[in-house]
């Protein structure tokens, strides 16, 4: 189920808010599900990286956490960025930062 069809299905309920309810029970069951057959539910392999953080988006607008949490555990070494540290305490910042930091708190 790609992202567009989890808002198509969930914006399907129009104002039914216990059909949506109901929706948000069956993503939430999918918890439950061994890994292989939520993955395939989701297709969360085969989508790009754009397409899983709506997803994840998805979930946290619609208050899943335990979903959110199990697409952010198992897939936090495939897709999310982990930034470079080494790279970070090698920046070095530019001489005129204190001057652009004042002009920002004037505006």
């Amino acid at each position: 189920m790609t992202h567009e069809e989890l808002i198509k299905r969930y914006n399907s309920y129009g104002m039914e808010e216990r059909d949506k309810q109901l929706f948000i029970e069956y993503l939430t069951v999918l918890n439950y599900m061994p890994d292989e057959d939520f993955s395939n539910v989701l297709n969360i392999e085969n989508i790009s990286d754009a397409e899983f953080l709506s997803i994840l988006d998805f979930y946290y607008q619609q208050d899943c956490y335990l979903m959110l949490y199990k697409l952010l555990r198992d897939y936090k070494e495939k897709r999310l960025v982990r930034p470079n540290m080494e790279e970070i305490k090698c920046m070095k910042l530019r001489k005129d930062l204190e001057e652009r930091m004042q002009r920002l708190t004037i505006l």
